[in-house]
């Protein structure tokens, strides 16, 4: 019988994240979204950094999992972009830099003039992973990659700021990598390989 693990998200792409990331080492979780166990409330998440946020949405999934007898670990993840010369901006704003969450092409225009005149183009994203495991226990694991933005949009792949971003000594943008490439080298990725390494999911 497969474990549970439910992400705390809506995006789909985060899931086959998951799911790629584990298929070898532990082929015996099952990913699943918030959506597919049922739960569509719009989390709140006013927290002031990204581990603040992703404990908001784990808690919240985990006692709703809770209520509805469901035994399952929740991850959720709060990450987003952190540019230099923007003091960090966009941050726990990522999604909803343009003011509408969600809408990534907005988000992207609007970080381009911000960063017109800008000399040092240098960011990083960060990835803040909490892991609610079925007996209430929580863990943190935190990941980044630094890179920078570029001036215009390359790629098809990814989502997000994935168009404009260029790891260090990398040539191409996250949104120009196939999954795998990405994943080697991205935030998500990172914070997943120590969840690996931590073994964190394995626990009962």
């Amino acid at each position: 019988m497969k474990k549970l693990v439910v992400i705390a998200t809506g995006n789909a792409g985060k899931v086959r994240e998951f799911s790629k990331a584990f298929e070898n080492s532990d082929p015996n979780l099952e990913f699943k979204t918030q959506k597919e166990v049922g739960f569509s409330i719009d989390v709140e998440e006013n927290g002031s950094s990204f581990q603040e946020n992703a404990r908001i949405k784990a808690l919240a999934v985990a006692e709703f999992l809770k209520s509805k007898q469901i035994s399952a670990t929740v991850i959720a993840d709060d990450s987003g972009l952190e540019v230099k010369a923007l003091d960090g901006a966009p941050g726990i704003h990522s999604a909803r830099f343009a003011g509408e969450h969600g809408n990534s092409r907005a988000n992207n225009e609007k970080l381009l003039r911000e960063l017109s005149d800008a000399s040092d183009r240098s960011a990083r994203f960060v990835c803040h992973l909490c892991i609610v495991h079925v007996n209430g226990k929580i863990d943190d694991v935190e990941g980044e990659c630094p890179g920078k933005i570029i001036e215009e949009f390359r790629g098809e792949e990814g989502f997000g700021y994935d168009p404009l971003f260029v790891a260090n000594g990398k040539t191409q943008t996250f949104a120009e990598m196939s999954l795998e490439e990405k994943q080697a080298l991205s935030h998500r990725g990172h914070a997943i390989e120590i969840l690996k390494s931590r073994k964190i999911l394995s626990e009962r």
